[in-house]
């Protein structure tokens, strides 16, 4: 993000299915300038980012919420991790921010359960918008089909 080689090589190494290529990659763009290169490892940074990142949940149409940076969000992931999921910090580390949302999720989903089975509710509340219902009905599927619980449930087993 701050436009260096150093950090751009990082992110292709990391990320390279293909080590050989990549070294090869590296080896003809660091005798080039940085400036005709640069665009496109940043579209490549950003869409593995991209990928990163857990698909944003339905919100309320009318939010008091304060959006947050990115560097907040990772923070408050790491101290969830650390906290609340109670992994070592090199845990968090190599988990996605995708895989903690999940992971989080999932615990939130299994509290509210055991909750609502303690109170005698056989079902946990069901949490489906209007406008997923909706959808569901006018792409024939299924009208409680839950996409976003389907998402987290691929993201829990890597799927």
């Amino acid at each position: 993000m701050r436009q260096t080689y150093t950090g751009i090589r990082a992110v292709i190494l990391a990320t390279a299915t293909d080590r050989a290529a990549a070294g090869f990659l590296l080896t003809a763009a660091a005798q080039e300038p940085l400036a005709p290169f640069l665009g496109h490892a940043q579209a490549a940074c950003l869409d593995l980012l991209g990928n990163l990142l857990p698909q944003p949940q339905e919100a309320p149409k009318a939010t008091t919420a304060k959006p947050i940076t990115l560097r907040e969000y990772l923070t408050e992931l790491f101290k969830f991790g650390t906290t609340i999921l109670e992994w070592p910090p090199s845990e968090v580390w190599r988990a996605s921010p995708a895989e903690i949302d999940a992971i989080l999720r999932a615990r939130l989903e299994r509290l509210e359960a055991m909750e609502a089975a303690s109170n005698g509710d056989p079902q946990p509340k069901h949490h489906m918008s209007q406008d997923q219902r909706q959808a569901n009905i006018e792409a024939g599927l299924d009208p409680d089909f839950d996409r976003h619980a389907l998402r987290a449930l691929k993201a829990r087993h890597n799927a």
